[in-house]
């Protein structure tokens, strides 16, 4: 098994064990295994497989905790117009 890094649980299915603030248009080492989505709107998140596919996800609600794993957030110009992201790893 590998080491879990800052950004990693041990388990998939555990409660995050970290938090960040994620800016439009960031990534992070290690991904992020949720996005807390703080104001509405679209948000595009890219996958950890080596070509980096973006999925877009249109009108994603205030509150919402999206369980997608990700290493990166599109910029405004993808698509991501959502605010206030929070990166649960």
């Amino acid at each position: 098994m590998a080491t879990p890094t800052k950004w990693s649980s041990p388990n998939i299915t555990a409660p995050a064990n970290s938090f960040a603030a994620i800016a439009v248009g960031a990534s992070l080492v290690g991904g992020f295994k949720a996005i807390y989505v703080g104001s509405a709107g679209d948000l595009v998140v890219h996958s950890f497989d080596g070509g980096g596919a973006a999925a877009l996800f249109v009108g994603v609600q205030a509150g919402t905790i999206l369980p997608v794993m990700g290493i990166a957030i599109g910029t405004t110009a993808s698509g991501t117009n959502a605010g206030s992201l929070v990166a649960l790893g």
